[in-house]
């Protein structure tokens, strides 16, 4: 026997054993007199529900960037006004000493009512009085050479006043003719 003609036999007998016991069953669930079989109907599949359509969404507003701010502006500081001393005349000369030969300056500052001191000076140059004012002081020339007197209000504010003595010596003959 060929192997095609085992494997046909082998089929035959499979499915004629395996068709015989489906009759069997097929038999056995009839019952009564009619021999029909009762079957158990199909489940009845209830229709679903018509899903409701999806609302078309409403479009969004379009953005509006907003405006950038603009910078403020830097603020400028307030210039702190500098008021400034005033000596009249800044400069003072002499070519003679002693009191006969004194000289006065004075001293003002706008907005400023207290008042000025003097100091930095040479005293074997010059000496000033009084040393505290509220508008004038008084120079007198004591030896040769230059000094600067410093005049200073109450905040700190200062101001030169420069001083040359420059003395002449006259000279005396001790000899006399006779």
């Amino acid at each position: 026997m060929s192997l095609d003609d085992r494997a046909a036999r082998v089929n035959r007998s499979f499915f004629g054993l395996f068709g015989s016991l489906a009759l069997a069953a097929v038999l056995a669930a009839c019952s009564g007199s009619g021999g029909t079989a009762q079957t158990t109907p199909p489940a009845t599949v209830s229709p679903s529900a018509t899903p409701a359509p999806t609302a078309t969404p409403a479009p969004t507003a379009t953005p509006v960037p907003t405006a950038t701010p603009a910078p403020t502006a830097t603020p400028v500081p307030t210039a702190t006004p500098v008021r400034a001393i005033v000596a009249t005349p800044s400069t003072l000369v002499f070519s003679n000493s002693g009191a006969a030969y004194a000289q006065t300056f004075t001293v003002a500052e706008a907005g400023y009512s207290g008042s000025f001191k003097v100091s930095g000076f040479d005293p074997t140059i010059a000496t000033v009085s009084p040393a505290s004012s509220t508008s004038a002081f008084t120079v007198t020339a004591v030896g040769n050479g230059q000094t600067t007197i410093t005049v200073t209000d109450s905040a700190g504010g200062t101001t030169p006043v420069d001083v040359q003595v420059t003395l002449t010596q006259l000279g005396v003959n001790a000899r006399t003719r006779r």
